[in-house]
């Protein structure tokens, strides 16, 4: 079974604009410092579930943060653009998680010295809702 980390995971690797950019290089919460540049990295905000007057209704929202991380501020930007244009709207079945849409939120560029104080990091973050099954 599927989960909608992996599913995620599987549309940005599909990407062949992303993968020109980050290859395979898609890491959960964080990469390890001496991962090669650009990446992307992805966690989840929030884990909204729906309910009707009969309970769950086995239709999620959750809210993922998705982080574009290069050496340069030009190629984050590239890859964020990259992202942005492979998930917003999206929406299908990937292995057996059925995504009924993925909206994008918001995006800030940022100067990541927490990531990589001795060489100069850049990233993008995004957000994304991403309604699907359960």
């Amino acid at each position: 079974m599927s989960s909608i980390d992996e599913s995620l995971v599987t549309i940005l690797q599909a990407s062949s604009a992303v993968t020109a950019l980050a290859g395979q290089r898609i890491y959960p919460l964080r990469a390890l410092q001496t991962a090669v540049k650009p990446f992307v990295l992805y966690q989840r905000i929030s884990s909204v579930r729906q309910h009707s007057h009969d309970g769950p209704s086995g239709l999620a929202r959750p809210r993922f943060q998705v982080r574009c991380v290069a050496g340069s501020y030009g190629q984050s930007r590239q890859l964020a653009d990259a992202v942005r244009n492979t998930l917003d709207g999206y929406s299908g079945t990937v292995g057996s998680v059925r995504i009924d849409g993925i909206i994008f939120q918001n995006e800030i560029d940022t100067d990541d010295v927490a990531l990589d104080a001795e060489a100069s990091t850049y990233s993008v973050l995004q957000d994304y809702f991403v309604w699907h099954g359960e």
